[in-house]
């Protein structure tokens, strides 16, 4: 299942990486290609059928929402005493943004979130107590998860909102967790319905070689 850029005028297709323009460029229509890996002729009018994988597809799920949650979560417990300067950026709860300042990668799988985040000079300038926070990890670790609980008990319900019907148009993630905690952020992956499909969700946080620290998020 990939993304494919349809060039109108030249009736060509461009796959992935491969894609020369950026969404919504007059003259160029987004779409999603299956690949097959049957190796089979197929002729116009042809009928193929696409039979999801439910089990597989709702891990990933608790996995893609758990790991939004977390980000807030950790970006909340910070926020109360590891920042010893006001931040430009904040997150949509109101707290300084460590996520989107320091996040370099991040990985869904089966009920699992895995970020990365480098720990540079910047986060430093910018008023993250780095010291600090790397000598607390087992505190912040166990603040998040409480986080975490709290939230879950909510049972709140998650909604995938869509500004149209085509590939290209905007897509948010809303989760609405109470008492003024409310998110809505740009996401068009597959999610859970509810904060009431999970038993729990925990963090583990390691510190990696390279001034790397990792927040590997759990569901059941």
């Amino acid at each position: 299942c990939v993304t494919v850029a349809f060039d109108i005028d030249n009736s060509k297709l461009y796959k992935g990486t491969d894609i020369p323009v950026k969404r919504d460029e007059p003259g160029w229509y987004f779409v999603v290609v299956h690949e097959l890996e049957l190796d089979i002729a197929l002729n116009v009018n042809d009928v193929v059928e696409l039979v999801v994988d439910e089990s597989y597809q709702a891990a990933l799920s608790r996995g893609h929402s758990a790991g939004h949650l977390a980000s807030y979560a950790l970006n909340k417990v910070l926020d109360q005493d590891y920042w010893r300067k006001d931040a430009s950026r904040k997150d949509i709860l109101n707290n300084r943004d460590f996520h989107s300042y320091a996040q370099t990668l991040s990985l869904v799988s089966e009920n699992t979130s895995t970020d990365s985040y480098r720990l540079g000079k910047t986060l430093k300038k910018r008023g993250l107590n780095m010291t600090e926070m790397l000598a607390d990890l087992s505190l912040i670790e166990a603040r998040v998860n409480d986080v975490l609980l709290t939230w879950l008990e909510t049972k709140a319900p998650v909604v995938m909102k869509c500004e149209g019907d085509t590939l290209t148009d905007s897509r948010f993630w809303c989760c609405d967790l109470g008492i003024g905690e409310s998110i809505t952020m740009p996401c068009g992956g597959s999610h859970v319905q509810s904060l009431a499909e999970y038993k729990d969700i925990t963090i583990e946080l390691a510190f990696k070689s390279d001034q790397q620290l990792e927040m590997i998020t759990k569901a059941n």
